[in-house]
């Protein structure tokens, strides 16, 4: 797209493409730690009111 005045082009827009960085597995290892039991089901007092 480009930005004219008096029909004399003063600026162009164009799409500012992100770099791509790379990726390194393992890089959080030891920051976030998941539980066992993470997947189990809530117990009853967790839900409240939300389930009937």
């Amino acid at each position: 797209m480009v930005i004219a005045r008096a029909g004399t082009p003063v600026a162009r827009l164009v799409a500012v493409v992100p770099e791509k960085r790379k990726r390194i597995l393992g890089r959080d290892d030891g920051i976030i730690e998941v539980p066992d039991d993470f997947d189990a089901p809530l117990p009853p007092e967790v839900w409240g009111d939300l389930m009937p």
